[in-house]
């Protein structure tokens, strides 16, 4: 998982590409998507807005789609989401189980 954050832009060239520009559109904008998206989490810390995601490609569709949609933002570097663990330094895992017929397990037995 990754993260990164995002504000309005603020540049000298802001409002020649898009024309949605504030940070209340925007974060109305990824309210709703964190709703419809569950790999997507949307916070706001110290008045940052941070978005994580699956990873780069999640998050560039996202910015990607907004830019189409008009919307104008800074986005910063993307960062490891990490936490401090019993072992140090963690990164987030998920476990994974599959439930399958028996004669699919046979199959994927003998063919390796």
């Amino acid at each position: 998982m990754i993260q990164i954050q995002v504000q309005a832009n603020s540049s000298p060239l802001s409002g020649t590409e898009g024309t949605k520009l504030t940070s209340q559109l925007i974060k109305e904008y990824l309210v709703l998507e964190a709703e419809n998206d569950v790999a997507l989490k949307f916070e706001i810390i110290d008045n940052k807005m941070i978005l994580k995601g699956r990873g780069d490609l999640h998050l560039g569709v996202l910015l990607e789609r907004m830019r189409r949609e008009g919307f104008e933002l800074l986005v910063s570097p993307p960062e490891v989401v990490t936490r401090e663990g019993k072992n140090g330094l963690e990164e987030p895992y998920e476990r994974v189980s599959i439930e399958a017929a028996q004669e699919v397990t046979d199959l994927l037995s003998t063919q390796t």
